[in-house]
């Protein structure tokens, strides 16, 4: 791809990406929120976080981020990667990607939750210190959690999974179908940016990388599969808007 076409590539995948980023961060948000009024009620009257309340919010998320997981896969297994000739994968393929995508999607989780206790015992700590009633500290855990911030945490979450979602997709997707067809084709991968004002400096110098299948993107000194790769370190990962493109040749 030239420099235009690779731009168009990366926003038509960012905007299938943009659908499902609105509808989980949503979903993520509104759990976020639910916990946020069970912590609060829960030191309100306990004075402590409950391990129940930490237990529903991880199954929750559980169900959320495996959820997200198969929507996402099921949309870049099937979406136009614009290659010279289509990568279809059969069914018994395509839901082994699913179940990557959601054992990937369940690694996170303890994270995510680790964190909402985390700030939770954080403001509670301070209430603590400044002397707050415990009605004082349960409204403040309620609001740091909850509310805008809530909001814009959902979406973080949301952007970032559905991001490694796509591009694993992608990846499993063109890496399978290379295997299924290795004396017809030869597969390489593109590193992708929008090369706009948002994008890292390690990114921008990335794009347009090419490589082999089997070799890695060395990208701001680091290793990568492809964008968003989970095996990466977040500063590479959170919030990439970079994406993957799949160059097929065939064997002579």
């Amino acid at each position: 791809m030239n420099a235009r076409q690779r731009l168009r590539y990366a926003r038509a995948m960012l905007m299938a990406q943009d659908r499902l980023n609105l509808k989980f961060g949503r979903v993520i948000a509104r759990e976020l929120k639910r916990v946020s009024k069970e912590l609060a009620e829960a030191y309100a009257l306990m004075q402590s976080i409950p391990d129940e309340v930490t237990i529903r919010h991880d199954v929750a998320m559980q169900g959320i981020l495996t959820d997200l997981a198969e929507q996402t896969g099921r949309k870049f297994l099937s979406i136009d990667l614009q290659t010279s000739q289509p990568l279809e994968l059969p069914t018994y393929l395509e839901q082994q990607v699913i179940s990557t995508l959601q054992q990937n999607a369940l690694l996170v989780v303890p994270e995510i939750v680790s964190t909402t206790v985390a700030t939770a015992s954080g403001v509670i700590a301070k209430g603590l210190e400044d002397g707050l009633a415990p009605t004082e500290i349960a409204d403040a855990v309620g609001k740091r959690i909850g509310g805008s911030n809530a909001t814009a945490r959902g979406m973080t979450i949301a952007r970032t999974e559905v991001g490694k979602a796509a591009n694993t997709a992608t990846f499993e997707r063109a890496d399978k179908a290379a295997d299924e067809l290795q004396d017809e084709i030869l597969v390489k991968y593109e590193w992708i940016s929008t090369n706009d004002g948002r994008v890292r400096d390690d990114h921008k110098h990335a794009n347009g990388q090419i490589i082999d299948r089997g070799e890695k993107f060395r990208v701001g000194g680091e290793k990568m599969r492809y964008p968003q790769d989970p095996r990466a370190s977040a500063k590479n990962v959170v919030n990439c808007r970079c994406v993957m493109g799949v160059i097929v040749g065939e064997i002579e």
